[in-house]
C-alpha cells in the first residue's frame, strides 16, 4: 500500500468533507462580491479573496490547520493585485498585511494555546485584502469568535476552558463582513 508521510494512503483525508457545499458558499459569496463591488479589478480581487476564504474557513473548521500552500499565495497575489489596481495606496496594504501578522504573532507568542501561526498567516492576507479597513474586520472576527467561547462557557461551564474553536472562520466572516459592507 502507498504511504503519504507515513500513513497508508487511504488513511490521508482530503481537504474537504462537503466539497460540493464548499464550492457553492465559494461561488456564492463571489458572485455577491462582484455585484457588490462591479466587474471591474476590485470587484474581481474582492470575489477571489471571498472564494479564499471561504476555502480556509472551511479546512479550519474541518481539519484544524490553515494550510500554508494557499494562504501565503493568496496574501502575496492579493497584495501584487493591490498594487496593480491603486498604486499610490500600495503601503496602505502592504502596512495593514504586517501590521496584522505581527499583533497576531505576539499574540501567538503570548497565548500559545489559543491562537495558531495559521490565524496569523491569514490575519496577514486579511490586512492585504482589507487595507485601512483591517482592524474592523479583525474586530467583527474576533467578537463572533469570543460569542462562540462565550456560549461554550455557559453551555459547558468550566469544561469549554479546555476546548478549542477553529478561529479561521470567525476571522474570514469578519474580513468578508467588511469587504462587502465597504
Amino acid at each position: 500500500m502507498s504511504k503519504v508521510a507515513g500513513e497508508p494512503l487511504a488513511s490521508v483525508q482530503p481537504y474537504f468533507e462537503h466539497p460540493g457545499l464548499t464550492a457553492f458558499a465559494a461561488t456564492l459569496l463571489a458572485f455577491v462580491a462582484i455585484a457588490h463591488a462591479g466587474l471591474g479589478a476590485r470587484g474581481l480581487l474582492d470575489a477571489a479573496v471571498c472564494a479564499v476564504l471561504v476555502v480556509l474557513a472551511v479546512i479550519d473548521l474541518e481539519r484544524r490547520i490553515i494550510p500554508n500552500a494557499i494562504v501565503l499565495p493568496a496574501a502575496f497575489l492579493t497584495l501584487v493585485a493591490h498594487v496593480a489596481i491603486a498604486p499610490s495606496k500600495w503601503l496602505w496594504y502592504l502596512g495593514a498585511a504586517v501590521g496584522a501578522g505581527l499583533f497576531f504573532l505576539v499574540l501567538f507568542l503570548v497565548f500559545r494555546d489559543g491562537l495558531g501561526m495559521g490565524d496569523v498567516k491569514l490575519a496577514v492576507l486579511i490586512g492585504a485584502a482589507l487595507g485601512s479597513h483591517v482592524l474592523t474586520g479583525l474586530v467583527f472576527g474576533s467578537l463572533a469568535g469570543a460569542v462562540v467561547a462565550l456560549y461554550l462557557l455557559g453551555t459547558k461551564g468550566a469544561a469549554a476552558r479546555k476546548m478549542t474553536i477553529a478561529f479561521g472562520p470567525y476571522l474570514a466572516a469578519g474580513a468578508i463582513l467588511v469587504m462587502l459592507l465597504d
